[in-house]
């Protein structure tokens, strides 16, 4: 089973998430794929990738019930939590990273900043809640950035990264 782990802003519902699932659907992968906290139809606030591991051991749980074997699927803030999870618990087949950062360093740009603003800032997280249709945490709990989870991780992990990223560069 591969568990699709969706970035900040997108849900189970977003084209492109629909788009993977359908394609590895088709060549008889069971997939599952979920609304993170703070997205979409989930409750809670987005902290993002850090909380998001418990929503990911629910959604190993689930596909646990059916499959032995469970990879992992996550881009960018999924990545975040999918290594998370997978760097502090054992028995997922892979992990699959896409887009996602080493460490906790905003791009020095107009992306960079709006991120900033969205996350950080209360007004930012009111226009990512209205616009958005994400809520995110007050708080940032700076947790281990990803480039510290990835050697706790007993699995194999792909890095998938574009050189097209506006928002995490591939360096």
């Amino acid at each position: 089973a591969v568990v699709l782990v969706h970035g900040f802003t997108a849900s189970a519902n977003d084209s492109a998430v629909c788009d993977v699932a359908e394609a590895l659907h088709a060549d008889g992968v069971d997939v599952v794929c979920y609304d993170a906290r703070g997205h979409g139809t989930s409750e809670g606030h987005s902290t993002l990738g850090d909380l998001e591991r418990h929503d990911v051991a629910a959604a190993v749980h689930a596909a646990r019930e059916r499959n032995d074997r469970v990879v992992l699927v996550g881009a960018s803030m999924g990545a975040i939590a999918a290594l998370r999870y997978a760097a502090h618990s054992d028995g997922v087949a892979g992990v699959v990273s896409v887009s996602c950062p080493a460490h906790w360093r905003l791009p020095r740009n107009v992306q960079g900043v709006l991120a900033a603003g969205l996350t950080r800032a209360r007004v930012g997280r009111a226009v990512a809640s209205r616009w958005m249709g994400v809520q995110v945490a007050p708080r940032w709990t700076n947790p281990e950035p990803p480039i510290e989870l990835v050697p706790k991780v007993k699995a194999p992990v792909a890095f998938l990264h574009g050189d097209a990223d506006r928002f995490v560069p591939a360096s």
